[in-house]
């Protein structure tokens, strides 16, 4: 997590445990980067298959995160075409 004091304030009103990253160590970055990979990469097979435009990618991401984060695992793995890479 991000050393910020809002996110610090935030994480401890809602009562979820945060972690902080070591400093000098980019094996940390590569977690969240993948993370943050995979929430880009469905945001775009989301936009792609329901036909919006990019002015909805907040939509769409909102979306994934949520069914990322409520659905059993591997959820989306039936639905990623492979023409999201042109997206």
């Amino acid at each position: 997590m991000d050393r910020a004091p809002q996110l610090e304030g935030a994480a401890i009103a809602l009562g979820i445990p945060s972690d902080h990253s070591r400093a000098g160590r980019p094996q940390n970055n590569a977690i969240i980067e993948r993370f943050n990979q995979d929430i880009a990469h469905g945001t775009k097979v989301l936009l792609m298959q329901a036909g919006l435009p990019p002015a909805a990618w907040h939509l769409a991401a909102e979306y994934y995160c949520f069914a990322d984060n409520t659905l059993p695992k591997g959820w989306h793995e039936s639905f990623v075409p492979q023409v999201c890479r042109t997206f």
